[in-house]
């Protein structure tokens, strides 16, 4: 599979280029890591935090960790987002250290969501 190109921090996915890092007027940046889709990864910011994304088969967002260190993790039915869990940073099994909140939906035949309730 073609990855593209690194041309002057520029990452080229077919006819689409986007940047593999901002550069701001006081010196500090943005970098970006992308997947092989250009989809962006990872995030590390001027102060050198860490933000990632992770990505299923069909494009969506299933799991994503902010600079604060609070993750989400989505769960999807079909094309129907029907669990959406918050935690502090993933452990190295894929759990919480510490659970926040789960949002469960449930979504009508259309997909809709017709209730939200916590668990």
């Amino acid at each position: 599979m073609d990855r593209g190109a690194f041309i002057s921090g520029i990452y080229l996915t077919t006819s689409v280029t986007q940047p593999d890092s901002i550069q701001y007027p006081d010196g500090t940046g943005e970098r970006y890591t992308r997947d092989v889709l250009g989809r962006v990864t990872q995030t590390r910011n001027h102060l050198g935090q860490v933000k990632w994304t992770k990505y299923d088969v069909l494009g969506r967002d299933t799991v994503s960790c902010g600079y604060d260190s609070v993750c989400v993790r989505k769960t999807y039915s079909g094309p129907d987002l029907v669990q959406l869990e918050e935690g502090l940073k993933a452990t190295a099994t894929g759990g919480y250290a510490t659970a926040l909140r789960i949002n469960k939906y449930d979504v009508d035949d259309y997909g809709r969501r017709v209730k939200e309730w916590l668990k």
